[in-house]
């Protein structure tokens, strides 16, 4: 079957995903210079906060790259002023 029909095409999610390079929970720690024995309960925390998106991939805290000023080791401002402006009204309805 020629690769157009194919039905084992990858679904929006996993294409997305394998274009964003993601970071484990402890990589993103030590780039936000975060000291912790439990770097994913850290990046939880921050992401119950709306400070940091994460995403569980077998398991496992990753966390996407482009969310990171690595010279300044620092989340964007703009990713909490996502969340401020386009998710946190939708939660309170």
């Amino acid at each position: 079957m020629p690769p157009e029909n194919s039905t084992d095409k990858p679904g929006v999610e996993e294409r997305l995903l394998a274009n964003i390079e993601l970071l484990y929970a402890a990589q993103a720690c030590a780039l936000l210079r975060i000291e912790t024995d439990d770097p994913e309960g850290a990046m939880q925390a921050m992401a119950h906060d709306d400070t940091i998106i994460t995403l569980v991939k077998n398991d496992k805290t990753m966390l996407p790259q482009f969310q990171f000023d690595a010279a300044n080791s620092l989340v964007f401002a703009v990713v909490r002023d996502i969340f401020r402006r386009y998710i946190e009204p939708e939660r309170h309805g």
